[in-house]
Parts: structure tokens; C-alpha cells; sequence
């Protein structure tokens, strides 16, 4: 699935494009349908299944941030991660058990694809790396938002996700990705994913793969923004994590212990 050029895509621009496979799509274009039904439902149901200590389940605007606190993210998301799926997957919540089932079942590919990303370029770095696990502490991110509700210029304010990758995918324009170059603006298409590096990366490539900083834009004439994100983490329980190149910029650096953390930088529970 990944292009011949991918790692000099994501050294050279800072990101690349990945082209979707036909049953993903199909997959994916569900799962948006379901979403947006998940996100019409009463407000009173969707606080039912959100929780502070942990990251699966609904948010509301105003938790989570990508600069500041006072800045919100003007958006609702939903999150899955898989190590807690039973605080979804019981009989409270029969009422989503459709899109919850969808979720679950995409998240399982982007995980096949992120563990295709990391596998391909650790072989570039070095021979030695042992495999990294990502399917327990890794999490898929749906965003709603309804931009013609807000008029402040960016719904998420520039940031890098501090996650080994981002790989995303969205209905509508809004993403603006700072490369190596200018800010290239994301059309908005389903028939693509685009992979982010983020700051995991960097510290496993001795910052040869620098993190990408992005940002959301406001397009008031667009009603509602849909936006898929998996979130690729290392799992946090399988020992120290080693640089598959050393240097001055991650000496000493505890890679897991940055991963665990990193979550709160946004309002987010750690892992």
C-alpha cells in the first residue's frame, strides 16, 4: 500500500498521501454515515457514554485544545481505543452498538496499515528495532464539526499530535498541513488518507522525520465537517522503546514515558 517514495515523501514534504483501498473506502464512507447519525443524537445520550479517565468515549466542545486551553478545538469527537472496549461494549449503549461495531471494525485496518508504516520505515533506520506492538494503546478519532456555527478563522489551532503517526482522512475541506515548504491545504476526499508524522517519529529517527504541525481552517459556507484520525501509539506496557537512530536530539529521552504523557498537552487523559 505505501508508495516507493513514502519515506522520502515524509523527510522531504513532511507528510504523504496514501491512496485508499476500495473495501477500506466502503468501510470508511459507513462509518461517516453512522457518525453523523451518532453525533444527532440527544445531548443527553451522547454524555452518557463520556468519561474524564479515560480516552474512549464523547466529547463535547471545550475539552480538548491544540495550543492553549482558553482555544478550544470547536469540535465534538468520539474516540476508540481498544484496551477500553468494555466501557462501551455493554448493554448501556445498545443505542450506538451499530457504530460502535463500525468503529471497531475500522479502527482494526488503520491499525494493519500504521504497523505497515512503522515496520517499513524501521527497516530504513536500522536492522535491530524490535517490532512495535500499537493496537492496545493507540486510539481512532472522529470529529464533527459544523463550521458555519463559528466564526473564529481556525477551528483547531496549529499543533503536531505528539503520536508516532497520524493517519487521517476527511468529507470536507479544513486541514492546512505546515510541510518542509508552504501550508498545503487538504482538499478533503475520502479516496485518500494522509499519513502526519509526529513527534514519536522524530525522536525514533533522531529527527531525520521532523513532526508535521497542522491546523483546521474555518469554511463557514460548509456545514458539517466530518474528520478521521488513528492516532498511532506505541503500546506502553511492552518496556523501554530504543531510537532506531541515537543522537543529540533524543539522547536520554524516555520515548514510552513521552507517550504516555503526551495526551494531557491537549486536554486529554494520559495513557
Amino acid at each position: 500500500m505505501l508508495p516507493a517514495n513514502f519515506h522520502k515523501q515524509l523527510v522531504e514534504e513532511g507528510f504523504c498521501y496514501l491512496d485508499m483501498p476500495t473495501s477500506l473506502k466502503q468501510d470508511i464512507v459507513t462509518l461517516f454515515d453512522l457518525t453523523a447519525e451518532f453525533f444527532e443524537l440527544p445531548q443527553a445520550q451522547k454524555n452518557l457514554i463520556s468519561w474524564e479517565d479515560v480516552m474512549t468515549g464523547y466529547r463535547s466542545i471545550g475539552i480538548e485544545y491544540s495550543a492553549t486551553p482558553d482555544n478550544p478545538d470547536l469540535n465534538e469527537s468520539f474516540s476508540y481505543k481498544n484496551i477500553e472496549e468494555a466501557r462501551v461494549f455493554n448493554d448501556k449503549f445498545l443505542y450506538a452498538r451499530t457504530f460502535l461495531n463500525q468503529v471497531r471494525q475500522v479502527y482494526l485496518q488503520m491499525d494493519k496499515i500504521a504497523t505497515e508504516v512503522i515496520v517499513h520505515l524501521a527497516d530504513i533506520y536500522t536492522k535491530n528495532a524490535r517490532h512495535i506492538n500499537t493496537d492496545l494503546h493507540s486510539w481512532l478519532q472522529l470529529n464533527c464539526y459544523r463550521p458555519y456555527l463559528h466564526k473564529r478563522e481556525f477551528l483547531q489551532d496549529e499543533h503536531e499530535d505528539g503520536h508516532i503517526v497520524t493517519i487521517i482522512t476527511a468529507n470536507q475541506k479544513g486541514l492546512e498541513l505546515r510541510g518542509n515548504r508552504d501550508y498545503h491545504a487538504v482538499k478533503g476526499s475520502l479516496d485518500e488518507l494522509v499519513v502526519m508524522p509526529g513527534e514519536l517519529l522524530a525522536l525514533l529517527t533522531g529527527n531525520d522525520i521532523q513532526p508535521l504541525y497542522h491546523r483546521v481552517r474555518n469554511h463557514q459556507d460548509i456545514k458539517h465537517r466530518t474528520a478521521m484520525m488513528y492516532f498511532c501509539n506505541p503500546n506502553t506496557n511492552e518496556g523501554p522503546l530504543m531510537p532506531w537512530v541515537e543522537n543529540d536530539t533524543n539522547r536520554q529521552i524516555d520515548i514510552i514515558a513521552r507517550a504516555t504523557s503526551n495526551p494531557s498537552r491537549y486536554g486529554l487523559p494520559v495513557l
